[in-house]
């Protein structure tokens, strides 16, 4: 756009915004149950599933709860975080450490409060630089190995999930 934030839009962009912001309102109609009701007996039928993802515009992490019970399997939204991307340096496989970053944060925010120290826990991450970095004991980066740090947990519990080409751009 090459527009400075205090610089006027044109009314066609202004027309074409509004015209987008209204659509956003279908929005409104979504609903996402979040009240989760389990025992601490429960707990050994449950796992959390953390979804772990960069790009070159932003990074995320997203925990689900998933709940056996007999033959039947339920899962809930439990939380999600996610950042913009910095406007430099924004390297994927940085990205991807920092999804890992906020994604450590993220499990302890869920678990430390609710006192599910026990629960199993599972990080599903599609980078596998970052996996070597969490896996591996070996002179890394000073930025890196401070978010390792924060991230180590038991490096079993982080698997490679392929990233499917509907959530990359093709060409």
């Amino acid at each position: 756009m090459g527009k400075s934030w205090d610089q006027e839009i044109t009314d066609e962009l202004r027309k074409e915004f509004l015209q987008w912001f209204k659509k956003l309102r279908i929005f409104n109609d979504i609903q996402i149950p979040r009240f989760v009701q389990i025992s601490s007996n429960d707990l050994s039928s449950c796992t959390i599933h953390t979804f772990v993802d960069g790009s070159k515009d932003a990074y995320v992490a997203i925990s689900f709860l998933i709940v056996e019970k007999g033959d039947r399997i339920e899962s809930f939204l439990l939380a999600a975080k996610s950042r913009v991307a910095p406007l430099r340096g924004a390297t994927i496989p940085r990205m991807e450490l920092l999804a890992a970053f906020i994604t450590a944060r993220l499990a302890d925010s869920i678990i430390k409060p609710l006192r599910w120290q026990h629960a199993e826990q599972y990080f599903w991450i599609d980078s596998t630089t970052v996996l070597a970095w969490i896996s591996r004991d070996e002179q890394l980066s000073m930025f890196v190995r401070n978010q390792i740090q924060e991230i180590r947990s038991d490096p079993s519990s982080w698997t490679h999930v392929p990233a499917y080409l509907l959530s990359r751009q093709s060409s």
